[in-house]
């Protein structure tokens, strides 16, 4: 039973530094200009050919929308469509403790 609980207030403060954690506006900037950095180099290898450069800026143009789209939906985990509940920490909290078994680490 203590074991159960000390897990749930593990995880409660684990939800805690995830919830105050944030995509900071450095972080978008660098993710940015990495992907603008990519689009110009795909762009000057395909350079020869426009249809392959087409292709290639396309695909990877739609991966970066992509990426940012989730990075920016899952930036705040707790608010929002997106939200995580406390259904899991719940659950934790109202199971009944298991028996005490042994724990691998400590049986030699």
């Amino acid at each position: 039973m203590v074991r159960a609980l000390h897990a749930a207030l593990d995880a409660g403060r684990a939800i805690i530094v995830v919830s105050e954690s944030a995509v900071g506006s450095v972080k978008w900037a660098g993710i940015l200009l990495q992907a603008l950095c990519m689009l110009v180099a795909i762009a000057m290898v395909h350079s020869d050919n426009r249809r392959a450069c087409g292709i290639s800026l396309t695909l990877f143009g739609a991966g970066i929308a992509l990426s940012v789209l989730l990075i920016a939906a899952y930036s705040r985990p707790f608010t929002g469509g997106n939200a995580v509940g406390p259904q899991l920490l719940k659950q934790v909290i109202a199971s009944p403790a298991p028996d005490a078994a042994p724990n691998p680490s400590q049986v030699r």
